[in-house]
C-alpha cells in the first residue's frame, strides 16, 4: 500500500495503461453486449414477454455472461493478439464454452431472489465480490443493472479492492473509468493505443447506434450510482491474507452486510480459492463444507461465478475429475484441466 500513502501517487495505478488498452480491446465484445442490452430491456418492459419464464431465461444468459466474461484478465489476456482476444469474448465464443461448465446452480440462485421479491416489497440487495477490471467489469455492471431493471434486487452493492493489487484487479477508479470511456466512446475507444500508434493503426469509427447503446448504459449506470441503488464499496480485506472463511472475525462489517444480503456473488478463480481456504480438498467436497464459516449456517448465500484457472476444486464426482484428467493425458498427475 506504499502509494496509498503517499500524497502524489495515492491514485496512481502501476497496471493502469495495460488496463486502459484490454478495455480497448473488447470493443467488439462490448458493442455487441451494449446493443444485446438494449433488447434484454426492451424484453423485460413487453407485458406479453415479461413472464417469469423469460425473466429466468434472461437471468440465466446475463450470469452467462458474467461467467465467461471472468476469462478476461489481463494475466492471460496481455500474451494474447486482437483476433485471439475476440475468440474469447462475444456470444460465439460462450456457445463454445457451454459444454466446459461443470456445476450451475444458476436456477436456485434466480430461485432465492425471486422468493426474496415475492415475499418483501422493501429493500432488497446483492452483493458482487469484483474480479477483474475492464470488460469483465463492463460484463458485471450488466448483471447488476439487469438486477435493478428487473426488480429481482433493488440494490447491487460492488465490492473492489482498495488498491491495485494483482495485474487486473477491479478498483473504485476503474468503475468510474468504464463510465466514462461509455459516456464519450469515440474519444475513448477511436484514440490508438501506444502500440497502435506505433504501427499507424486508427481505430474504426464507431456509429451513431453503437455510440449511442454504450450512451445508453452509461446513463443508466449513473442514475442507479445516483439514486443509490447500485454503489461501490472497496475495502482493505479484499487484499489481505486472509481466507474468506475468516470474514465473521476479521472483517465483522462485511459479514453482517452480507448476513443482511439475498445473495452474494463471488466473481472469479482468486475468490474462489479464498472462498475454500486455497486447499487441496477432495473435488467430491461441498462447496458448504469448504467455505466453512461462510456455509449454511452463516445465513449467508453465496454464489461463485468462476471459471477455473488453479486446481482447487470442490462439488464435482470424483469419477468426473478422473475423466478430466484422462483427458489431458496424465491421469495421475497435476490436474492440467483445471488451468489448461
Amino acid at each position: 500500500m506504499t502509494f496509498a500513502r503517499t500524497q502524489f501517487w495515492s491514485e496512481y495505478d502501476v497496471f493502469g495503461r495495460q488496463k486502459t488498452e484490454a478495455l480497448k480491446a473488447s470493443r467488439p465484445a462490448i458493442i455487441e453486449l451494449a446493443g444485446k442490452y438494449k433488447t434484454i430491456i426492451a424484453q423485460l418492459n413487453e407485458p406479453s414477454k415479461g413472464s417469469s419464464n423469460t425473466e429466468e431465461l434472461i437471468f440465466r444468459e446475463v450470469c452467462d455472461i458474467c461467467l465467461w466474461g471472468n476469462g478476461s484478465d489481463l494475466s492471460i489476456l496481455s500474451s494474447l493478439g486482437p483476433e485471439q482476444l475476440q475468440s474469447r469474448q462475444g456470444e460465439e465464443a460462450r456457445k463454445r464454452a457451454e459444454k466446459k461448465v461443470l456445476v450451475n446452480k444458476i436456477s436456485s440462485a434466480y430461485s432465492v431472489l425471486k422468493e426474496a421479491q415475492i415475499k418483501n416489497s422493501g429493500e432488497r440487495r446483492v452483493d458482487i465480490v469484483l474480479d477483474n477490471a475492464g470488460f469483465e467489469l463492463f460484463v458485471d455492471l450488466i448483471l447488476a443493472s439487469f438486477l435493478l431493471a428487473s426488480n429481482l434486487a433493488t440494490e447491487v452493492v460492488l465490492h473492489t479492492k482498495a488498491i491495485p493489487w494483482f495485474i487486473s484487479d477491479a478498483t473504485e477508479h476503474d468503475f468510474w473509468a468504464l463510465l466514462d470511456a461509455l459516456e464519450f466512446p469515440r474519444r475513448f475507444f477511436e484514440t490508438p493505443t501506444e502500440d497502435q500508434k506505433h504501427n499507424s493503426i486508427q481505430p474504426e469509427r464507431l456509429s451513431d447506434e453503437e455510440v449511442t447503446n454504450m450512451q445508453v448504459l452509461s446513463v443508466s449506470w449513473n442514475s442507479f450510482h445516483e439514486n443509490r441503488s447500485l454503489a461501490v464499496q472497496p475495502n482493505t480485506f479484499w487484499t489481505n491474507y486472509r481466507d474468506y472463511r475468516d470474514l465473521p472475525t476479521d472483517a465483522e462489517d462485511l459479514f453482517e452486510q452480507f448476513q443482511q444480503s439475498e445473495l452474494v456473488i463471488f466473481k472469479g478463480d482468486l475468490n474462489y480459492r479464498k472462498l475454500t481456504g486455497d486447499l487441496a480438498w477432495p473435488t467430491d467436497t461441498s462447496f458448504q463444507m469448504a467455505i466453512g464459516e461462510l456455509g449454511g449456517a452463516s445465513n449467508v448465500r453465496v454464489l461463485a461465478l468462476r471459471t477455473c484457472k488453479a486446481d482447487v476444486i470442490v462439488g464435482i464426482p470424483k469419477s468426473m475429475d478422473k475423466h478430466l484428467r484422462e483427458t489431458t493425458g496424465n491421469p495421475h498427475g497435476p490436474r492440467e484441466w483445471a488451468w489448461s
